[in-house]
C-alpha cells in the first residue's frame, strides 16, 4: 500500500511538486526574518521550522525559474510558462497548509489575515519577486479549497489520460479511483456554481477543463466503482506521510494566555513530531551544475511519469530477465503526451536542485 501512495504522489504533477516543498531544509545561516517571526508566533511550536522551509522553497523556485533556457526545449516561451507553474504550485502549497492549520484569522477573506502580510514580508526578503510573487487571493477558505483541487486536477489529468488506453498498466486502481471521486465531488459543486454565475475564482479553471477530461469521464473509463473508493487513501497525511506537516498549535500557550484568547477556537494540530531533520543547505551552484544529469530518458520515464508504473510492473513480472524492453511495445514507451514527458523532465531538474541544496 505504501508503494501505491508513492505511485499517486509521483504520477500527479502538482503532488510531486508539493512532496518536494514538504521536505525539511536545515539552514546553517541564521534566517533573521524567521527568527523574528517565530517570536511573534510562539503559539505554533514548529513555526520557525516552517518559516525556514518556506524561505528555502521561495529561494529554490526563484533559482530554478532564473535558470537560462535550454536549447532542446520546444520554445523559450513555452519553457517560461512551464516554470511559472512552479511559482503557482508554491503559492497553492503555502495557502493550503495555512488553511489546514486554521491560521487565517478571517475565513471569509484570506487576504485580510495577518499571517498573509507577515509572509509577504518574508517573501520580500528573498529578493525573488521579479521571478515569483506571493499571490494575494481575495477569497474565502472554502472557495480556495475548491480552486486548489480543480487546479491540481487540471495539471494532472494528462497523467491519468495515459491509462485510458493502457488499463493493463494501471496499478493502484483504488488510489486513482478514490482521487477521481474526490475531485468529481468538487467538480460538480463548481458546475452548479459556475453555470449560473462566473463570480467564483475557480470558474476559470473549471471552464478550461475539456468536457472529455472531466473526473466522471475518467471514473467511467477506469471502470471504477464505489467499491474502489476509499476516501482515507487520498488524505494528505496518507499520500505525503510524515513530510506533510501543518503548523502545530501549542496547547500550553493557549492555557498560559487564556485571558487574551478566551472565546477563540484553538487551531487543530496534527499529532506529529517535528524532530525529523534533514541535511544542511548547500550552495545553489551545486544544484545548477547537476541539472545536466537530469536528461537520462529511461530514468525519467521510470521515476516521474505514469509510464514508470508500467515499467515497475514489468520488472516485478520479469524479475531476473536481462531486459524488459522485449516485453514493451514502442506505443507503451512513447504513448505519453509530449506535454507530460516535459513535465517529467522539469520535475527531475527541480528535484535535482533541491537535493543538491540539502547536501551538507
Amino acid at each position: 500500500m505504501d508503494d501505491c501512495d508513492e505511485v499517486l504522489r509521483t504520477s500527479l504533477f502538482t503532488y510531486s511538486q508539493y512532496n518536494i516543498f514538504n521536505q525539511n531544509v536545515e539552514v546553517k545561516d541564521q534566517n533573521v526574518e524567521c527568527e523574528k517571526l517565530s517570536k511573534e508566533f510562539t503559539m505554533y511550536r514548529n513555526f520557525k521550522n516552517f518559516c525556514q522551509k518556506l524561505s528555502g522553497n521561495i529561494k529554490n523556485v526563484c533559482i530554478f525559474m532564473s535558470e537560462p533556457p535550454r536549447k532542446r526545449e520546444p520554445s523559450q516561451e513555452r519553457e517560461t510558462l512551464q516554470k511559472e507553474v512552479y511559482c503557482d504550485n508554491l503559492n497553492y502549497w503555502l495557502y493550503d497548509i495555512l488553511i489546514k492549520s486554521k491560521v487565517p484569522d478571517n475565513e471569509k477573506n484570506i487576504l485580510k489575515s495577518k499571517i498573509i502580510h507577515v509572509f509577504s514580508k518574508l517573501w520580500d526578503t528573498t529578493n525573488c519577486n521579479e521571478n515569483c510573487e506571493l499571490s494575494l487571493y481575495d477569497i474565502d477558505t472554502n472557495d480556495f479549497g475548491y480552486m486548489k483541487e480543480l487546479y491540481d486536477y487540471s495539471k494532472s489529468y494528462k497523467a491519468m489520460e495515459y491509462y485510458t488506453s493502457n488499463l493493463d498498466a494501471l496499478e493502484c486502481k483504488s488510489q486513482y479511483c478514490s482521487y477521481i471521486n474526490k475531485v468529481d465531488k468538487i467538480y460538480k459543486i463548481a458546475e452548479q456554481k459556475c453555470s449560473s454565475a462566473k463570480d467564483k475564482p475557480y470558474c476559470t479553471i473549471y471552464d478550461n477543463i475539456p468536457k472529455d477530461k472531466i473526473p466522471s469521464e475518467f471514473f467511467r473509463q477506469y471502470k471504477c466503482t464505489q467499491n474502489d473508493v476509499v476516501e482515507s487513501l487520498v488524505n494528505d497525511e496518507k499520500i505525503f506521510g510524515t513530510k506533510f506537516q501543518i503548523l502545530e498549535y501549542d496547547n500550553n500557550y493557549s492555557s498560559s494566555v487564556s485571558s487574551r484568547v478566551s472565546g477563540q477556537d484553538s487551531p487543530v494540530a496534527l499529532d506529529q513530531s517535528t524532530s525529523e531533520q534533514s541535511p544542511s543547505n548547500n550552495s545553489a551552484k551545486v544544484g545548477l551544475t547537476l541539472f545536466g544529469m537530469s536528461s537520462i530518458p529511461l530514468f525519467l520515464i521510470y521515476k516521474f511519469t505514469p509510464g514508470g508504473n508500467f515499467i515497475r510492473k514489468l520488472i516485478r513480472k520479469n524479475s531476473g530477465s536481462m531486459s524488459i524492453s522485449d516485453n514493451m511495445s514502442s506505443q507503451d514507451w512513447f504513448g505519453l503526451s509530449p506535454e507530460y514527458q516535459n513535465d517529467g523532465l522539469q520535475n527531475k531538474r527541480f528535484e535535482v536542485l533541491y537535493q543538491a541544496m540539502r547536501k551538507p
